[in-house]
């Protein structure tokens, strides 16, 4: 997800830096020539486009593992546990990031606090 976001924000910088090139008429870019910052744009624009696609499916099939509550294994290997109890996609988010739902998900250096495990045991961290 992370990957993804930087990745979406290095092809913003990368557009600002080609506008700012162009109104400039290249004399605000004058480290490279106007080629060699093209070909080297270009190989930006590729792996920006590239990691955040790949990473934009990374995130959505782990999603989609945590909405079935099947692992990528089980999947493909055809399994079906119905042992499993069936539970609503927000309580399997909390699950996994903890059962404070909110922006502290999206912090990778947020502590988890009160994780909940498939027996709906509380399990607390002292960090």
């Amino acid at each position: 997800f992370y990957t993804c976001v930087i990745s979406i924000y290095a092809l913003i910088l990368l557009g600002i830096h080609i506008s700012t090139c162009i109104k400039s008429d290249w004399t605000a870019c004058a480290t490279w020539s106007p080629p060699a910052t093209i070909i080297l744009l270009i190989f930006l624009a590729f792996e920006a486009i590239s990691f955040s696609v790949f990473t934009a499916i990374m995130t959505g099939t782990q999603l989609y593992s945590i909405y079935t509550d099947i692992t990528g294994i089980e999947s493909f290997k055809g399994e079906k546990n119905d042992v499993r109890r069936h539970s609503s996609f927000i309580s399997s988010l909390k699950m996994v990031f903890g059962s404070q739902v909110g922006l502290t998900w999206f912090n990778p250096f947020s502590k988890p606090v009160n994780l909940i495990t498939q027996n709906d045991e509380r399990v607390t961290f002292d960090v």
